[in-house]
């Protein structure tokens, strides 16, 4: 090791200072290279109510980072630490999740409550659950006893079951965080750039927020947006700002919709009948000329809402060889008789293609994915199969909205995603574009 003075420390890292922007000074290039980093995991910010012993371990990590611009190696340590944290939020979220009081079960389902205010009481060696053999934890929200150890993927799979995390991308994750948190605790440390290290604290302060807040993630604020299109033009943005412009005819196909204008699947996706865009957009009015969209809108003033974007619900229907493009639920409801045969598949997805994919697969009996509850090798849940008017009831008993809403045969004309794939020989294919 060699032996530095005090100011030969407090130098910068000629190797930090070229991970940086291009439009920092060059003049400044040290003090704009260290408020650039600092600046963004300083917006990295925890909720108010997470305890202090978690916030500490947390902000630790960021000052680790921090110093990163006097010693790059720093960067590496801040993201291994990011991943060892994540373990001991889930742990101090555990305990006062159930306000002390756990309850497990032994082999014959008997349960036994287990009072403690320190995690690590749990598994010691002397810990009444390890020695009774008491595997199974009794859930708060009366789904099913899952099998716990007290470990990371069990921590993990703990949160999710009790819904303190969302997202069935994130959870997809979970395998990930279960292997990397491994190697680093057990292997060595994985060799962090600055941009690795700034993803695993950012990714982090989401998972411990959402342990103590929001497990749906940010909500999108979606508006009414007018979108409007000619065979070969296509235009679109909030209601109340739209203009045809002068490329736009006024004899344009126009439809008002509720959406998250920077939803850029928007113009290229929009489907009234089906789920297509990446984040969710419910058809209001159409098609008409603008000018009839204008006097709707001031007529009925529709408001804007707030939506999460993770963990939506989908409904899928299978009918002879043909599986169809995701549906939202009230326009399931909806359909007509003749759209409701087959076999209806409810999934729980971030996302309509996740939904898709992972039925796909299902169909197809590929090894690994699940036909029943959360899936291995995709990012979707399983939740519900049957009939249209079972799967309507169903939707109805978990709460979620069922009153049926009738939307037009519509999509916009730059949509290529296909309505439905069709299943020959073991291969899906895609029916072409004049069928779609």
């Amino acid at each position: 090791m060699i032996i530095k003075t005090l100011a030969e420390l407090g130098q910068p890292d000629p190797t930090s200072l070229a991970f940086r922007p291009l439009d920092i000074d060059p003049a400044n290039l040290a003090d704009g290279a260290n408020e650039y980093r600092q600046s963004l995991v300083a917006s990295f910010e925890l909720l108010d109510n997470v305890p202090e012993i978690t916030r500490t371990s947390y902000d630790r990590i960021r000052t680790t980072y921090a110093y990163g611009i006097l010693c790059y190696e720093l960067y590496t340590v801040a993201g291994n630490q990011a991943r060892l944290v994540l373990e001991q939020a889930l742990r101090d979220r555990f305990l006062p999740f159930y306000d002390g009081t756990v309850i497990f079960l032994d082999k014959k389902g008997q349960e036994h409550p287990v009072t403690t205010d320190k995690f690590a009481d749990l598994y010691g060696p002397d810990a009444r659950l390890v020695k009774g053999g008491w595997r199974h934890l009794k859930l708060r929200n009366e789904r099913e006893p899952i099998e716990f150890n007290g470990m990371l993927r069990s921590l993990l799979r703990w949160a999710r079951e009790e819904g303190l995390l969302g997202g069935q991308r994130d959870r997809w994750q979970d395998k990930f965080r279960v292997l990397f948190r491994n190697y680093t605790a057990h292997s060595g440390f994985l060799s962090d750039m600055p941009d690795d290290a700034t993803t695993e604290i950012f990714h982090l302060a989401n998972l411990i927020n959402q342990l103590w807040g929001a497990p749906d993630g940010i909500p999108i604020c979606r508006v009414p947006v007018a979108i409007a299109w000619t065979p070969t033009t296509i235009t679109y943005a909030p209601a109340d700002i739209f203009e045809l412009g002068d490329r736009m005819p006024d004899d344009a196909t126009c439809v008002v919709v509720m959406a998250d204008v920077r939803d850029l699947t928007l113009g290229n996706s929009f489907d009234a009948q089906y789920q297509t865009t990446a984040r969710p957009c419910d058809f209001l009015w159409g098609p008409g000329a603008w000018s009839e969209a204008a006097q709707w809108l001031k007529r009925t003033q529709p408001v804007g809402d707030e939506v999460p974007t993770v963990d939506r619900l989908f409904l899928l229907r299978y009918d002879g060889n043909r599986l169809y493009m995701p549906h939202d639920i009230r326009v399931a409801a909806g359909l007509g008789d003749d759209q409701q045969a087959g076999v209806w598949y409810l999934i729980r997805a971030d996302h309509p293609r996740d939904a898709m994919a992972h039925q796909q697969q299902v169909l197809l009996k590929t090894q690994g994915h699940s036909s029943v509850g959360f899936c291995n090798e995709c990012p979707a849940e399983s939740i519900a199969s049957g009939t249209w008017r079972d799967m309507i009831g169903y939707c109805a008993t978990i709460g979620a909205d069922v009153a049926p809403r009738s939307v037009p045969d519509l999509r916009s004309p730059f949509c290529r995603t296909p309505r439905w794939l069709e299943l020959n020989d073991g291969r899906w294919g895609a029916p072409v574009l004049s069928q779609i």
